[in-house]
């Protein structure tokens, strides 16, 4: 049987009643595998400490976020996850199992269901709630284990829009800096698994650049289709003004594709050594004879900076 698509399991969440989606966003704020004990802990925790808001049902179908009006507070009884109702999302693929038997959101749905959280002012309250009982550090000799508390701080930073520690997580200090290959990674297991319209557009810029970065020079060696992925970047960081690193990556891509026109227009603004090799690349596809002085240009200033 093949695996469900994500708006397949989007919709599967959107066809929960409003109970079940709130523990589905838990569990997608919890973010690492759990028992179902821990689960019903942090739930109930959570349901005490927060008076839940009830907000318009059509911020889940927005197209922009929705926000509510004169919104009340009610607290809800606190009804435990049971196995029947662990059963009945597992069978949707929804929730997931590790070999010893800990739950955990879809991978697909986790990143999109925290924004959902966001979105309807639960999150601070689950995070706090889901650190009281599963630590965010880890002090053992288990590199998965390890790994999976990075991509949660990860997970947290981005949702609550830090910047700082998104920096420290992914080691650098210039938003714009090329990553390393073990942080892109993470990267992308926590931001691009898969990108989601609504939540990308929460993102800052240079947030938003990385992501794409990586996505699509990771495409120059798998040859899958990015087309969205460039149309993002088109449409949402090629402003008037990019960055430079936007610039060189939208020139590049435009190449790549085959867009001379787009591509000229770009190098226009970009006056920086890779600029200069993007300008010599474009005369020689294009049969240019200036293209080996243009070259022999680019290596001169190389090797004078």
């Amino acid at each position: 049987m093949a695996k469900p698509d994500y708006k397949q399991l989007v919709n599967r969440y959107f066809d929960l009643d409003e109970y079940t989606q709130m523990i589905m966003r838990l569990l997608a704020v919890i973010y690492e595998p759990t028992n179902q004990s821990t689960f019903n802990f942090i739930l109930k925790s959570y349901l005490v400490s927060n008076p839940i808001r009830e907000l318009p049902f059509q911020i889940h179908h927005r197209t922009t976020p929705v926000t509510p009006t004169a919104p009340k507070s009610q607290q809800l009884p606190f009804r435990p996850l049971t196995k029947s109702l662990r059963k009945k999302l597992e069978s949707k693929k929804i929730i997931s199992f590790t070999k010893g038997g800990q739950l955990q959101c879809a991978q697909l749905l986790k990143s999109y269901l925290t924004h959902e959280a966001v979105l309807l002012h639960e999150f601070e309250g689950m995070k706090t709630a889901s650190v009281q009982h599963i630590s965010l550090q880890y002090f053992g000799y288990d590199s998965y284990l390890d790994t999976v508390k990075v991509k949660r701080q990860l997970h947290y930073a981005v949702h609550q829009g830090n910047a700082r520690e998104i920096l420290k997580l992914l080691d650098i200090q210039d938003p714009y800096s090329p990553l390393q290959l073990e942080e892109e990674h993470l990267l992308m297991e926590v931001c691009a698994d898969p990108v989601d319209r609504i939540v990308y557009e929460s993102w800052p810029q240079w947030l938003q650049y990385q992501v794409l970065n990586s996505i699509l020079k990771t495409n120059l060696l798998h040859w899958s289709d990015a087309t969205l992925f460039f149309e993002l970047l088109e449409t949402t960081l090629v402003n008037a003004d990019p960055p430079e690193p936007v610039l060189a990556l939208y020139t590049e891509q435009c190449m790549i594709r085959g867009e001379w026109q787009k591509m000229q227009r770009s190098l226009a603004k970009l006056d920086t050594i890779q600029g200069d090799t993007l300008r010599a690349c474009l005369l020689f596809m294009q049969g240019d004879d200036d293209a080996v002085d243009s070259f022999k240009s680019v290596l001169a200033r190389i090797r004078k900076d």
